[in-house]
């Protein structure tokens, strides 16, 4: 027990970067996160206080949350997918030598995405209880919900970190594991879209028995919403055993699961990690086609850099290729029909373009090897350029991948087609470009595994909440039905990117002197 305590304590501040809290990009980060963190926290608060009070006028203000903790469970296990890290980890090697049970080793690494996970389900429920508790008034449940909020990330982490281990486990098998990897996580995703797409269709509310129809719904997205609901509103007890019982039965079987292939794949993962860039001549090539081809390199054969910087891109391919095979003028359940979608195509393309950014993790990837880029006789321009290029090249690849479906389901006219196009340019440069310049100035070369540096740093956190932020609002504003909208959008984005050019040619040389891994 004593192993597990201490193998929790070094991966919790591996985790919180403990011992460079007093630097001011920790600071900022910790600061950063709380804030939005409560900002989140209280959208969440009024969005729910709004579900709650209008399923109270039909008596059923249950359904409130039911209706969250199916979503929210699902967010959860969505987000676990792409965060898990379980075999590939560079402190591998190091913990396979200990005297240590494999099962120490499996359950500190769970527990420490159960953690993170914990931290998402108390955002997501806390200000659905309170808006609850808010209306109904009825505080007799609130031991029970302090308790869901513990077993609530169980089940999810569960399934996420059991999914990615069978993806990993199969690619293990193949030379080219990182790209079989990858290829199965995108057959993930489109299956997993595909079966939203289609349960939503499926749908059938009966307006004279509305709780009966959306109680089936949320059964069907999440089978263990009727045994939540009982042990939270009806007090069952029985509800309550299968509720507590399953996620504790499932996280053990887990943990028994993991422990027979943990040693073995590992170590290949292990092995895979002591790869090194080799730097060979070419000829007839300049240094900046050289670095951009590193680049690209790095992102395609790393799930976690292409799933988590690319998850737009991705959406943004598989959305339109479901839209050829669901009429969304005959699916009732989606306020979202043809003619919106067509209208509003740019602003769909910013949205998701906003969410891609590769950029923003690329510098601090480099790790201790940053030093190889600032011996080799390289311009700092042709660094940057590197790194905004191989991001431009992917966003605007994908989209116009993504545009050609668009026109195959819709049959979109020119001039959509070209605003569309001018939209997605525009668009793809200004994200790169931010992206790289908040990562040259929250830098993270302290990064153990790389998901670290993708999607746990100050630099990513930053990149992709602030495109998030413009995204939604460019897209949800009284100035969108304008018909110049659109134009003035571009100017704004071409505006801001020539302001981050002037700053990377003007600062970005020192700054990057500066860097110190």
């Amino acid at each position: 027990m004593s192993n597990l305590f201490s193998l929790i304590k070094i991966n919790f501040s591996n985790y919180f970067n403990i011992s460079s809290v007093k630097s001011f990009t920790s600071l900022v980060k910790v600061i950063l996160f709380i804030s939005l963190y409560f900002i989140i926290g209280i959208f969440i608060y009024f969005f729910a206080r709004y579900m709650v009070t209008g399923f109270n006028a039909l008596h059923i203000a249950y359904l409130a949350l039911s209706e969250f903790f199916g979503i929210g469970s699902m967010f959860i296990l969505a987000i676990s997918v792409f965060k898990v890290d379980i075999f590939n980890e560079q402190d591998s090697d190091f913990l396979l030598s200990l005297p240590i049970s494999k099962k120490t080793i499996v359950a500190s690494k769970l527990i420490n995405i159960y953690f993170f996970n914990l931290l998402l389900s108390i955002l997501i429920m806390v200000p659905v209880y309170i808006a609850y508790l808010d209306i109904i008034n009825y505080s007799g449940m609130l031991t029970k919900m302090i308790l869901s909020l513990f077993i609530i990330p169980i089940i999810p982490t569960t399934i996420a970190v059991f999914i990615n281990s069978i993806i990993t486990i199969i690619s293990s098998r193949f030379k080219y594991k990182k790209l079989i990897q990858t290829i199965l996580m995108l057959a993930l995703i489109t299956f997993s879209m595909y079966f939203a797409f289609n349960l939503n269709s499926n749908l059938e509310l009966n307006i004279f028995d509305i709780e009966n129809s959306f109680n089936n719904f949320f059964n069907n997205v999440y089978p263990l919403t009727k045994y939540f609901t009982n042990m939270i509103i009806n007090n069952d007890l029985n509800s309550t055993i299968i509720f507590v019982g399953l996620s504790l039965v499932s996280i053990i079987i887990l943990i028994l699961f993991l422990s027979i292939f943990y040693n073995k794949i590992a170590t290949k993962y292990a092995s895979l990690n002591t790869k090194i860039i080799k730097w060979k001549k070419q000829k007839n090539k300049s240094p900046l086609s050289c670095l951009i081809k590193k680049e690209l390199k790095r992102i395609v054969y790393s799930p976690n850099y292409l799933l988590n910087s690319c998850l737009g891109l991705i959406l943004l391919i598989i959305i339109p290729i479901l839209l050829i095979f669901f009429d969304l003028d005959n699916i009732q359940n989606i306020p979202i029909t043809k003619a919106m979608v067509i209208k509003n195509l740019p602003l769909i393309f910013i949205f998701f373009l906003l969410l891609s950014c590769t950029s923003s993790s690329s510098l601090s990837l480099e790790g201790k090897n940053l030093y190889i880029l600032k011996m080799l006789p390289l311009k700092f321009k042709d660094i940057w350029l590197s790194k905004v290029l191989s991001n431009i090249i992917l966003n605007i690849g994908a989209s116009i991948i993504a545009l050609i479906i668009f026109n195959i389901a819709f049959n979109l006219d020119t001039k959509i087609n070209i605003l569309s196009f001018v939209t997605i340019l525009t668009t793809s440069i200004f994200i790169s470009l931010f992206g790289l310049v908040v990562n040259l100035l929250f830098t993270n070369f302290t990064w153990k595994s790389e998901i670290k540096a993708i999607k746990q740093s100050a630099a990513a956190f930053i990149t992709t909440f602030a495109g998030l932020l413009l995204g939604l609002f460019l897209i949800f504003n009284d100035y969108t039905s304008k018909i110049n909208y659109i134009y003035i959008v571009n100017l704004g984005l071409v505006a801001l990117s020539i302001i981050l050019i002037i700053f990377l040619n003007s600062f970005g040389q020192k700054i990057f002197e500066n860097l110190d891994t």
